[in-house]
């Protein structure tokens, strides 16, 4: 591990970023394989990720479980180091009409361009899906398929690590609202709406007398660093609207789901076990008692 982070301090290992991005896709496939949902875009930032999603929602507390549980087994194991990866549990909020999933689209891939650190989202080094869903080309990545390794080896076959090296495909799904149009016009509305967020966030940059971080001190980037004076984690937001009376519905529909569960949750704890659930609301889990 030391040797690692003289390397990269010494920026002679400018590959850092390539191989975990490498590593990553190869999760985000791998989880997709085993819990399928739509991924519309994705972007993997250097202390968070932001994820587009929709498809099968009784897919989605899954997937997300064992995508982060991969991500930090992998990365990890990659970098040498011990610990949590994600400071808390994913967080996922609706997009209640058209023009919000439209802004969050350039939003994610546009993060990158936000923070100074690239001018185009296509220039960033890490994982992203501007460049996949502009060209529609899907993203290919390998893994070691260490499960099969170690069984391999306890049945006493004389491999290596390398006979288990899998690849993994990430196809981007086209948003909803574009879901009717030819796959040329899909890509064709998808780059507008990311230079669009580009500009933006030029002009930001531009008002601001900030500059972009040259590419070379971003990939010499110690990944062991962490900010000396922390920002904290800003509140998560409950949805994402456009409009406020859609905000102030879904709120009110969403509080009035609280209150129906803990209501439901209070009485089937104190022993009723016909108490009603609102829709999609689980039922608390019991406690058992072993006898011998």
């Amino acid at each position: 591990r030391r040797e690692r982070r003289a390397l990269i301090r010494k920026n002679q290992v400018p590959e850092a970023d390539i191989e975990i991005r490498r590593i990553i896709g190869a999760c985000l496939g791998r989880a997709l394989v085993h819990y399928p949902i739509d991924v519309y875009a994705i972007i993997i930032m250097a202390s968070h990720l932001h994820l587009l999603h929709g498809g099968d929602s009784s897919n989605i507390s899954q997937f997300f479980s064992l995508f982060l549980h991969l991500v930090a087994t992998e990365v990890n194991r990659h970098l040498g180091r011990q610990g949590k990866v994600f400071a808390r549990r994913f967080h996922s909020a609706p997009c209640l009409d058209d023009d919000a999933i439209l802004q969050k689209f350039g939003y994610v891939h546009a993060n990158p361009c936000n923070a100074n650190l690239v001018d185009r989202a296509a220039d960033w080094p890490g994982l992203t899906s501007a460049r996949a869903v502009t060209t529609g080309e899907p993203l290919v990545f390998w893994y070691h398929d260490r499960t099969a390794y170690t069984h391999a080896r306890h049945r006493g076959e004389k491999v290596t690590l390398d006979d288990f090296r899998r690849e993994v495909t990430v196809a981007f799904a086209p948003l909803p609202l574009w879901a009717d149009l030819s796959a040329e016009e899909q890509r064709r509305r998808a780059a507008v709406v990311i230079e669009e967020a580009e500009r933006r966030a030029r002009a930001k940059r531009v008002a601001e007398g900030k500059t972009v971080m040259p590419l070379e001190r971003l990939l010499a980037t110690d990944p062991f660093d962490s900010p000396k004076k922390p920002r904290m984690t800003s509140p998560r937001p409950l949805c994402h609207a456009t409009d406020r009376v859609t905000f102030l519905a879904y709120r009110e529909e969403y509080y009035a789901f609280c209150a129906a569960f803990h209501e439901a949750s209070l009485a089937f704890r104190s022993g009723d076990r016909g108490a009603v659930f609102p829709p999609h609301g689980i039922p608390p889990s019991l406690l058992w008692v072993a006898a011998g």
